[in-house]
């Protein structure tokens, strides 16, 4: 289940597929998820921190010979 949080209200928003993506996991015995956003994509960065991800790690990738920071989002 993913929350939104807008200025107003907060309110329940129904992900397509994902209690079917949650159970495909479950049979094969996994039931987290990790998700990793460049630091500079605040919106991806936003989304995930609203949707429960929880900030675990940080790390840093190199694109085209520039290095950019990371951040690991878990839900478990």
């Amino acid at each position: 289940m993913i929350v939104a949080r807008g200025l107003l209200e907060l309110r329940e928003v129904r992900v397509p597929g994902e209690d079917a993506a949650r159970e495909r996991l479950a049979a094969h015995g996994l039931h987290g998820l990790v998700v990793w956003a460049l630091e500079e994509k605040l919106n991806a960065v936003s989304f995930y921190a609203s949707s429960g991800g929880r900030d675990v790690a940080e790390g840093v990738e190199v694109f085209d010979q520039k290095a950019v920071r990371k951040i690991a989002f878990v839900w478990d």
